[in-house]
């Protein structure tokens, strides 16, 4: 018969040898290895399931618009370096979104990450135009040419092959290129949809016929550069027949002028402000140039006054166009800076031609 003394004892004995077990089962160092293991992938699991759950926010956040809002979301994904069922498309997002919001040096190196590494995607086709015009914005003209070459050989819905071919005629012709410009120019015609050219928009990139008809109108002057006065040496004089040289100057901005304002200040075409650009700087030009002529006769009076006469003459005459086209669009309360900007532009080279040389 066992004692109450020795039944407490068994008794105390036992929860020892039961708390030690329960200690033992429960300490780390005793977990097996597959325990661990199965630890380990679970919480794996979770982070996984985190980032997924945040690469859908972020991608909703890009349909939405919300560009600012995805960005940060990618960003966080893709400093953890995570990996995800479409890790690819982390630098996909990203760069569209940058190029949206128009942070372009941003957007040029995701993208590009993204082509390289996407091999068969249908958002591969939206991400290389998206590139092209990161590349006409940097001015990198040999990449822009590159990509446009590789991106010709691909299946293209018809107004992504327009924009193709117009940003290719401009690589073209910022290259020196004319002849080449010229003919891809004219190949887009086909692709550029007739029903919209008398349309209207507030955005560059769909404004097809508002970019063909910049382009167009930029290759013409880069034409009409080189352009030089015709030289007759008699002895060790030289005479250069200003006349023909500036109607030639000033026929080829009439030319562009005209287009301009039927095709794009009219249309107020976002591409009005690029192409008012473009006549100033072609305009500026050929001020430089008057400006040099008349140092060079400045031991040649009569030249001299001859080429003075003649510059205003051909100024004037431009002027006279310059005013005709504000009056039509003032009378439809269209805006006018392009050409505004264009006449004051024309009033202080008449004064400068005027001022002693």
């Amino acid at each position: 018969m066992t004692s109450p003394l020795s039944t407490r004892l068994l008794n105390t004995w036992s929860k020892g040898i039961f708390l030690l077990l329960v200690s033992c089962a429960s300490s780390p160092e005793t977990e097996r290895p597959a325990d661990l293991m199965a630890q380990k992938l679970e919480a794996q699991a979770e982070s996984q399931a985190a980032n997924a759950s945040t690469f859908e926010w972020a991608v909703q956040h890009y349909e939405a618009g919300a560009y600012d809002e995805a960005i940060a979301e990618l960003l966080s994904l893709q400093k953890e370096g995570t990996s995800l069922a479409h890790y690819d498309l982390l630098s996909y997002y990203l760069g569209m979104s940058y190029f949206h919001t128009q942070d372009y040096p941003k957007a040029g190196p995701q993208l590009e990450a993204f082509l390289q590494a996407a091999g068969v995607r249908t958002e591969a086709q939206e991400a290389r135009m998206a590139l092209l015009l990161v590349y006409e914005q940097g001015k990198a003209w040999d990449k822009a040419l590159a990509l446009a070459a590789e991106t010709e050989k691909r299946p293209l819905f018809q107004p992504q092959r327009a924009l193709l071919k117009l940003v290719w005629a401009l690589a073209l012709t910022e290259k020196g290129e004319a002849l080449g410009a010229k003919a891809i120019l004219k190949d887009a015609l086909q692709f550029l949809d007739r029903g919209a050219a008398l349309g209207t928009t507030r955005n560059g990139e769909n404004d097809l016929w508002g970019r063909y008809h910049f382009t167009a109108l930029y290759l013409r002057e880069q034409g009409c550069a080189p352009v030089l006065p015709k030289e007759i040496k008699t002895g060790k004089h030289t005479k250069r027949m200003y006349s023909n040289w500036l109607l030639a100057k000033t026929d080829c901005l009439k030319v562009s002028l005209k287009e301009a304002q039927e095709e794009l200040f009219l249309r107020q075409s976002p591409w009005s402000e690029r192409a008012g650009e473009s006549l100033s700087r072609t305009l500026a030009a050929l001020g430089k140039q008057i400006q040099e002529f008349r140092r060079l006769e400045r031991g040649a009076l009569n030249n001299r006054l001859k080429l003075e006469k003649e510059s205003r003459e051909s100024l004037y005459r431009l002027l006279s166009e310059v005013d005709k086209y504000l009056n039509a669009l003032e009378n439809q309360k269209l805006t006018m800076a392009p050409l505004v900007a264009l006449r004051k532009q024309i009033d202080l080279l008449l004064v400068s031609i005027s001022l002693p040389s």
